[in-house]
C-alpha cells in the first residue's frame, strides 16, 4: 500500500505537467481541438436573415385582384337585380290581373320601363303585337306569341270583358312568359334608369 502511494505521488506531477503543456490533447470546448476531431470539418450553421412580417408583393397584388373582382361581381349582380325589378313587379301584377285589357296595360307599362316612350306608347293592335314578337327569341316565340296575338285581338272585340277562366289563364301565362323571356332586353338602348311599374 505504501508503494502504491509513493508511485501515485511520483506519477502525479508528471501527469499535471503533461496536461498543462500546449501539445497535450485537451477535451472539447477547452482550448484547441484535437487534430483528428471529425467535427472540425463542419462549418458553423449559417442563420437566415430575419424575414419581414409583411406578405410578399405578389400576395398583395393577388389580394387586390380578388377584392376588385368581388366588387365588380357584386356590382353586376346588384345592377341585374335593379334592372329586373320592373319585370318582377309586372309578373306579380299579371298574376293578379282579371281581364285582357289589364294584362295588356301591364305589358305596356313593363315595356315602357325598358324601352323609349316614343317607341312603345303609341303602339296598338298589330304594331303592338309585332313589337312584342320582335323582342322575343324565335324559338321561344312559338309558345308565347299565338296567345299574345289572340289576347290583343280580343281587346278589340265587343265581348272583350267576357273571358273564360281558361282563356284568362292562357293570357296570363303568355304575358308572364313574355315578361320573363323578353325583359330586360339584351342588346337594345335601355334607359339609364329603370322605371318601376
Amino acid at each position: 500500500m505504501l508503494t502504491r502511494f509513493l508511485l501515485m505521488n511520483a506519477i502525479s506531477p508528471q501527469l499535471t505537467a503533461a496536461t498543462n503543456s500546449p501539445h497535450a490533447p485537451q477535451p472539447h470546448g477547452q482550448g484547441m481541438q484535437l487534430p483528428n476531431d471529425p467535427m472540425a470539418a463542419f462549418k458553423d450553421v449559417a442563420l437566415p436573415e430575419p424575414t419581414s412580417t409583411l406578405p410578399a408583393i405578389g400576395w398583395w397584388i393577388l389580394g387586390g385582384i380578388i377584392i376588385v373582382s368581388l366588387i365588380v361581381c357584386l356590382k353586376l349582380i346588384w345592377t341585374h337585380y335593379k334592372n329586373s325589378q320592373a319585370r318582377r313587379e309586372a309578373i306579380q301584377a299579371v298574376n293578379a290581373a282579371s281581364s285582357a285589357s289589364e294584362l295588356n296595360r301591364i305589358l305596356k307599362q313593363a315595356t315602357l320601363a325598358y324601352f323609349p316612350r316614343e317607341d312603345v306608347a303609341a303602339l296598338t293592335g298589330v304594331t303592338w303585337y309585332q313589337f312584342l314578337s320582335r323582342h322575343i327569341k324565335k324559338n321561344k316565340a312559338e309558345r308565347v306569341c299565338p296567345a299574345l296575338k289572340l289576347m290583343i285581338e280580343q281587346l278589340y272585340q265587343p265581348n272583350a270583358q267576357q273571358l273564360s277562366s281558361g282563356q284568362l289563364t292562357q293570357f296570363k301565362t303568355a304575358s308572364a312568359n313574355w315578361l320573363q323571356l323578353a325583359l330586360p332586353p339584351k342588346k337594345i338602348n335601355q334607359k339609364a334608369e329603370v322605371k318601376h311599374v
